[in-house]
């Protein structure tokens, strides 16, 4: 799994672009420079990451250091260790932020008719998608709204203490 962005603390540091693309820039924070492709994180000053995306991000590498002998398999670990002593990574838990949204969104949703439950289990299933490893069955799509409501359900009370006393509640 790659560090994205959005779960570094970039303090306010503004993009450096180091070619005329927007895809590949760099922050300075801390001392450090973080470099990212796209949205992820592929370098941390001489730490450079073997390529694991695409070939527009094995050309993002090569403008950050043509020397693919420096480059580390072990990019990520490294990288989480760095941000997490100089208190740059996020420790927020998104699995928690996306299940209070998706509970928020199901209380504010209209539930009166199939047709609105189901467009409410669509945002809602869209709201766990974002979240790196994260998948659902085949077979959603074919299920009662009824079933799909209620495994999302499960899903908003996961990392809580209530989510015990939910899935009791809902046998």
């Amino acid at each position: 799994m790659s560090i994205l962005k959005s779960e570094i603390d970039l303090q306010g540091s503004k993009p450096r672009y180091l070619r005329t693309t927007k895809n590949l820039y760099s922050h300075i924070v801390n001392g450090r420079e973080l470099f990212f492709s796209y949205q992820t994180l592929v370098a941390i000053d001489d730490l450079i990451s073997v390529n694991d995306w695409s070939n527009t991000t094995a050309r993002h590498l090569y403008w950050i250091n043509p020397n693919k002998e420096i480059r580390v398999d072990d990019f990520e670990e490294q990288a989480r260790k760095i941000l997490k002593d100089d208190d740059l990574i996020s420790c927020e838990d998104q699995l928690q932020t996306v299940s209070n949204i998706s509970r928020i969104f199901a209380l504010m949703s209209e539930s009166e008719t199939e047709e609105s439950i189901r467009k409410s289990n669509n945002q809602r299933k869209r709201f766990y998608e974002t979240i790196n490893g994260i998948s659902f069955p085949s077979d959603w799509d074919s299920l009662d709204t009824a079933t799909q409501k209620r495994r999302l359900d499960i899903c908003d009370y996961v990392n809580t203490d209530k989510a015990k006393e939910y899935i009791e509640r809902v046998k």
